[in-house]
């Protein structure tokens, strides 16, 4: 204890505004800290909530065009359904055998042998 006093108690109560400054930059630099962090938090948990709030809930909904009728291997729970059609080989609307018949405008059957 006695060299704690010796060389810096008489060192603070000698140079007392040194000692002042000093304290004072350290509680500054503190502060900044503090500051910067409780900024940076803050913006973070904003932006997290933002995200959930636009995201909102996610699911999961299947929807088929086109379903052919006894073909499915598994029960799917399909929530949404175009049209149920003959298990048949249909092309158009983007459906296509050997790259042709995809451009056309509607679905149809098609009767010919695949290329």
């Amino acid at each position: 204890m006695r060299l704690f006093r010796q060389f810096i108690l008489r060192r603070l109560t000698t140079e007392r505004m040194r000692t002042a400054v000093a304290v004072g930059g350290i509680a500054l630099g503190v502060a900044v800290v503090l500051a910067i962090r409780l900024a940076n938090q803050s913006s973070v948990s904003g932006f997290a909530s933002a995200l959930d709030a636009m995201s909102g809930a996610a699911s999961l909904e299947i929807v088929a065009l086109l379903v052919k009728d006894g073909l499915q291997k598994s029960d799917l729970d399909i929530k949404y359904v175009g049209f149920q059609i003959p298990p048949t080989f249909v092309v158009g609307y983007g459906l296509d055998v050997a790259e042709r018949y995809r451009n056309l405008p509607d679905v149809v059957e098609y009767n010919g042998k695949p290329e």
